[in-house]
């Protein structure tokens, strides 16, 4: 595990797989030009031992970093030398010491391996040199052949609607639980549309004020929540649902409480409603006019969080094609 190493485009460090630098806690820092993942602890041996008890030599180097080490994404640019032309480097990748003790593992390996070669085609055909090249059509390269580019241990390349949650997985726009989850099959609640919506929309966030009593400042969906609620408010036609109590009849506006409920599941209608009402805002914020696009809904039928994925990730695809 020790050798000489590239200096590449990006090179991987220890704050890249630890959890808690700059990661949320359970996962490394997220890396939208991921194109491999890594997961294995970081660890060292010795290099040097004490030979007996009465040795003066202390065990030195030895490092074994296992509760800190979350799942990660390895960045495209890992594998491209800074200085050097028509190259890709899979194994002797630019990272330190301490990165190089996670990625070391043999299935890391074949997974850059793979993602180098999803590279060269995608050169050939392009004829970009390989530091030029853009990142999105190597991650589909690599979908299209069941690879993984943010882990779940529920998500395979037979999972309904496994590209959709991948790619918009590796955009920040969804996650899963702590258990690194994802649960396709779950209905999609409030919070985690209003997420989804405002990343996968490429929406700017707007916050006007903190409106809800029960997502207030600090809380996970806290920005995206209000994004949709300013989208909402400027519509000529509001359409994002919230709930006022007033307990008192002489109390002000401003003693009145406002209710979001970011963790109630989302009716198919109600999705569909709020989508179109996020891509009408979009083209009043001068992005063009949004494509056509259709979901069948089924009464008041909730809509799950896979089925969510694809939608919005038909509606990115289109906007990519335009």
């Amino acid at each position: 595990r020790e050798a000489r190493r590239i200096e590449g485009l990006y090179k991987l460090t220890e704050s890249d797989i630890h959890k808690d630098l700059r990661g949320n806690g359970f996962r490394g820092p997220l890396h939208r030009d991921g194109i491999a993942i890594g997961i294995y602890e970081m660890d060292s041996h010795n290099v040097e031992n004490p030979t007996n008890r009465d040795s003066k030599c202390s065990g030195e180097g030895a490092i074994n970093l296992v509760d800190v080490t979350g799942p990660y994404q390895i960045p495209y640019g890992v594998l491209v030398p800074k200085n050097r032309d028509g190259l890709l480097v899979p194994v002797a990748i630019s990272a330190t010491h301490v990165a190089m003790t996670s990625v070391r593992m043999e299935p890391v390996w074949s997974a850059l391996g793979e993602a180098a070669g999803a590279a060269i085609v995608q050169s050939l055909h392009s004829g970009e040199s390989f530091r030029d090249l853009p990142v999105a059509p190597i991650q589909q390269l690599l979908l299209d052949g069941g690879a993984k580019l943010f882990f779940y241990q529920d998500i395979t390349a037979k999972t309904p609607y496994y590209q959709a949650i991948e790619k918009l997985s590796i955009a920040g726009a969804i996650d899963g639980d702590q258990n690194y989850r994802f649960h396709p099959e779950r209905p999609l609640t409030i919070g985690e549309l209003s997420r989804l919506l405002v990343i996968g929309l490429d929406i700017p966030i707007s916050v006007t004020g903190a409106h809800f009593r029960d997502a207030p400042r600090g809380s996970e969906n806290f920005k995206y929540i209000e994004t949709l609620y300013d989208a909402s408010s400027e519509s000529i036609k509001p359409f994002f649902p919230f709930e006022i109590r007033n307990y008192l009849s002489y109390a002000s506006y401003k003693d009145s409480l406002a209710f979001v409920y970011p963790q109630a599941p989302v009716s198919s209608e109600t999705f569909r409603t709020i989508v179109n009402g996020m891509l009408k805002h979009r083209e009043t914020l001068g992005f063009g006019k949004s494509p056509a696009w259709q979901y069948e809904t089924v009464g008041q039928e909730l809509i799950t969080r896979g089925a969510a994925c694809e939608a919005i990730q038909k509606i990115r695809a289109a906007f990519h094609s335009n």
